[in-house]
Order: structure tokens, then C-alpha cells, then sequence
């Protein structure tokens, strides 16, 4: 299975996340937030880095891989990244960062766009992307 994403860039986001450091890597700029998880970008390496909610961000990978598996188009490839922390105030801390392939919406496919397989919370329409001709989802990290 291929790795996405940067371990580096994972833990250094993760840091950010934290308030562990006041910086993001050059190119990274955070793109979204949600009620369990934000999302920041690095527009360079095309890739998106999901950090918050842990059991959101692995049942995301497992959703994927399984669609995936299951030859379903509209899922991308996706890693969990575990990254330890240390915050100075309570020590060593094991968090999570899903990375997928950043897939912004380019309007290549004509909407509304359906419901996909896979998207599982309160805004499944907002998890749908059309890019390059394609449906993707986004987000299947559910509730």
C-alpha cells in the first residue's frame, strides 16, 4: 500500500494543531475546520492532512480502504500518520493524521452531486469534490 503524505509535514502539523508551535511548513495553509477534525493543505505535495478526532480519523481510512477494495471509484487512497507529541505541560501525547490527496473541487463534473457510498455525517453533500472529470469523498470519517 502507498504511503500519502509526509511524516515530517504530519508531525509538524500536528505540533501546529497542538499550539505546540506558532508555524505550519512552507506551503500548508489550514483549509477547513469541522466539528471533530481540521484540515490543512500542502499545495505542493497535493496532499491533505486531517488532524482531530482519532477514532473519526481512523474509521476515515478504514471507510476508504474498504471502498477501495471493493473496486468503489469515488473513494481515494488515504494513511494514518501516529505521531507523538510532546507538550511541555502534560508530557507525551499519541495523535493521529489522516492524509489523502488534496482533490478541490475544480465543478469538472455538473452538480447537485448524490450521496456516495462511504459518507457517513450531517453535511454528506459537502464531502462530495469534483475533480479532474471524477466524484471523490472527501470526508468518511462520520459522526
Amino acid at each position: 500500500m502507498t504511503q500519502i503524505g509526509d511524516p515530517g509535514i504530519a508531525e509538524t502539523i500536528a505540533y501546529y494543531h497542538h499550539g505546540l508551535t506558532d508555524w505550519l511548513p512552507d506551503g500548508c495553509d489550514q483549509i477547513g475546520q469541522g466539528s471533530q477534525r481540521t484540515v490543512y493543505a500542502d499545495y505542493a505535495g497535493e496532499v491533505v492532512y486531517k488532524v482531530g478526532d482519532d477514532g473519526a480519523n481512523r474509521r476515515e481510512v478504514r471507510t476508504l480502504t474498504d471502498l477501495r477494495e471493493r473496486g468503489v471509484a469515488h473513494a481515494p487512497a488515504a494513511t494514518v500518520h501516529a505521531v507523538t507529541i510532546t507538550d511541555p505541560y502534560d508530557g507525551d501525547r499519541d495523535v493521529t493524521v489522516v492524509t489523502m490527496p488534496y482533490l478541490p473541487d475544480d465543478g469538472s463534473v455538473p452538480g447537485p452531486y448524490p450521496l456516495l457510498e462511504g459518507a457517513a455525517d450531517l453535511n454528506p453533500h459537502g464531502n462530495v469534490h469534483a475533480h479532474g472529470g471524477q466524484l471523490w469523498l472527501i470526508d468518511a470519517g462520520g459522526l
